[in-house]
């Protein structure tokens, strides 16, 4: 189980960028900074409304321990069921460092590592 970005980054720093992303990774809401991005194309105007989730807004797991869980696969299952969206990104971040992972980014419902940061993203 996963509670810290800083353990989200160490787990995926082996990979390099493009490579995929276990969709179990949990990310604790009570250490970590969480928001999902996308963009809403407007199919009459051909341009593209940007909209952010906030980690408050994600069905999470509350722990005996105060953990605020939540999976890569929970937020998919989430953004695909009330956004109706097939891709989007999940930044997970402190002040110290982050990553950005993408979901869908290549047509093939999983998740790849797009980047990762030092400090805020």
């Amino acid at each position: 189980m996963v509670r810290s970005i800083y353990e989200v980054q160490s787990r995926i720093l082996g990979l390099s960028l493009g490579e995929l992303v276990d969709e179990n990774l949990e990310i604790d809401g009570m250490i970590d900074s969480l928001n999902v991005h996308f963009e809403v194309s407007d199919s009459f105007l051909q341009q593209g409304v940007y909209h952010c989730i906030s980690f408050n807004e994600l069905p999470c797991r509350k722990e005996d321990n105060g953990s605020i869980l939540l999976t890569l696969k929970e937020i998919a299952q989430y953004v695909k069921l009330k956004y109706n969206q097939e891709r989007f990104s999940v930044v997970v971040e402190t002040p110290r460092c982050g990553v950005i992972i993408n979901y869908n980014n290549n047509a093939e419902n999983n998740w790849t590592l797009h980047g990762i940061t030092k400090g805020y993203s």
